[in-house]
């Protein structure tokens, strides 16, 4: 399988009250991921023309992210 990286910094509006990266920010970033790399993909299976859903994720968080953080 192969595999996709993207560099993201946080920007404000990715922050929450508490000032670091808000948890629903994460899905939104995990959809992101996701899509783009199935878009990197599809064509290589013969599945090129259907939609990509999320359909279960799992985020473990290691540690919080702020302002202007590099993920």
């Amino acid at each position: 399988m192969q595999t996709h990286t993207k560099h993201i910094q946080v920007k404000s509006p990715h922050l929450d009250r508490l000032n670091h990266v808000n948890n629903t920010q994460y899905v939104r970033w995990v959809e992101m991921m996701a899509e783009e790399h199935w878009e990197k993909l599809k064509y290589k299976t013969v599945f090129y023309e259907d939609y990509w859903v999320m359909v279960e994720h799992h985020i473990q968080y290691k540690k919080q992210a702020f302002l202007n953080d590099n993920i």
